[in-house]
């Protein structure tokens, strides 16, 4: 079905040809729960070509990355999405235009809308939505970088399971002016040299990919309310690395069960609650800190006008037009309610849109989201196999001391750094600085788990 999707995108859009990649825990052999969240990457070809763009790394923004392209034919083509290095500040380091994040994920967004209207549903998906016999029967929802889809699946064996599957655009660049930190001699003394090696050449093989995330910040904007801050920056990914990693150990290898085993942790032990926020003593803390970048209300100020437009739930970095239309998105919290999510559509449609209550719609206070998301696991265990300079696969015997080892750790990360983890990659922190209230309920959660360790 997703292979036929990327294939009816290309015909809706000759330049939006694409190849399909899975990725994520389902196809990494990670998942721990049934089979109900798939992700998937789609390359765009045209722009992963060599020697058509040129990636300008962010100076403020490690991990993120302007994009220019260079190719005059293909700088004519997508011009639609191009602006001036200048709105950035960038004249001096790049005379070509650069590709526009907040204009290419919605246009992209809406593209996988049209396309999914346009193949054929295998009979045994429908869509989670109750149709009303005018709108279109499957939606493509915002979802971070991501077109995702909210469906029911009927499985013979397993029975009637709602599913997700996430579609993000992506362009593959050349490694060499990303360089990951990582592969940097001043960082390495003792360390696991093959693995190292085996990284090495997985990156200059496969290449590094660039996803949509222009979200830049979260400013406050009066009493309880924040603004949110926008750049043309795109995400820089190693998707693709991470899961040619996975594959090199069995489903039952020691190293698998490790990350399947600290998920289950996370899922059981690491959860947002109000019990947990006192005792945690920060529910002072939450009244004063922004809200999640996914929220529940947003509000667009015209600022040129004054027209005020509300719409529906939204992912702020993505459903938005580039930042020099002056709108600003607002999100007030004594304001929240939670409308039923809105599909990739422009902005000007939001007020003529019905909105009806949310069925299932996840904020950061909701009790089912994680504290600890799983990238960090993935960055611990890269951490770990990379200091084993054994270069052995890990023993049954060792799963027990290495899962002590991986807690310690992270209890010694947001102890001692209020940035959390670094991130393997890039041997820093990337994004915005997690929120204190945040950090303590993760040092309350890791010091509880330890203790039951301890208990044993």
């Amino acid at each position: 079905m997703i292979q036929d999707l990327a294939s009816a995108i290309g015909n809706l859009d000759q330049r939006f040809k694409c190849v399909c990649i899975p990725s994520g825990s389902f196809y990494d052999e990670l998942k721990i729960d049934k089979p109900d969240e798939f992700d998937f990457v789609l390359e765009i070809e045209a722009l992963s070509t060599a020697g058509v763009c040129m990636v300008v790394p962010s100076r403020n923004k490690l991990g993120f990355t302007y994009l220019a392209i260079v190719d005059e034919t293909e700088a004519l083509r997508f011009s639609e999405f191009l602006f001036s290095p200048e709105d950035e500040g960038l004249e001096e380091e790049c005379e070509h235009q650069l590709l526009s994040v907040s204009l290419m994920q919605p246009y992209f967004a809406d593209l996988v809308q049209k396309a999914i209207e346009n193949i054929q549903i295998p009979k045994e998906i429908s869509s989670n939505e109750d149709g009303d016999g005018v709108s279109p029967r499957f939606h493509a929802l915002n979802h971070g970088p991501c077109a995702k889809l909210d469906l029911t699946f009927d499985d013979p064996i397993i029975g009637r399971l709602k599913i997700d599957i996430a579609i993000a655009p992506a362009i593959r660049v050349p490694w060499q002016p990303l360089i990951p930190k990582v592969l940097e001699e001043t960082f390495h003394t003792d360390v696991n040299r093959l693995f190292l090696g085996q990284i090495e050449e997985m990156i200059k093989t496969t290449g590094i990919l660039l996803v949509p995330f222009s979200l830049d910040d979260i400013e406050p904007s009066g009493d309880k309310s924040w603004k949110y801050i926008y750049s043309e920056t795109w995400r820089v990914s190693f998707s693709k690395v991470e899961s040619k990693i996975f594959s090199m150990f069995s489903t039952r290898s020691t190293e698998k069960r490790l990350v399947r085993i600290l998920k289950m942790l996370v899922k059981d032990n690491f959860r947002h609650s109000e019990a947990l926020m006192e005792e945690a003593n920060v529910l002072h803390l939450k009244e004063e800190e922004p809200p999640s970048t996914f929220v529940s209300i947003v509000s667009i100020d015209c600022l040129t006008t004054g027209e005020r437009i509300v719409g529906e739930e939204c992912h702020p970095s993505e459903d938005t037009a580039r930042k020099d239309s002056n709108e600003e998105i607002l999100y007030n919290r004594e304001e929240e309610n939670r409308p039923r999510p809105s599909t990739h559509i422009s902005m000007a449609s939001y007020s003529k849109r019905k909105s009806s209550p949310a069925k299932s719609t996840k904020t950061t206070d909701d009790p089912d989201l994680s504290l600890l998301q799983t990238y960090v696991i993935k960055m611990v265990f890269f951490y770990l196999k990379l200091s084993d300079v054994s270069g052995s696969e890990w023993r049954e015997e060792e799963l027990a001391d290495i899962l002590l080892q991986v807690l310690d750790t992270l209890y010694d990360a947001y102890l001692h750094n209020k940035r959390g983890f670094l991130h393997f990659w890039f041997r820093g922190h990337v994004g915005k600085t997690p929120k204190e209230s945040a950090r303590q309920e993760i040092l309350l959660c890791l010091e509880k788990v330890l203790k039951s360790f301890q208990e044993l």
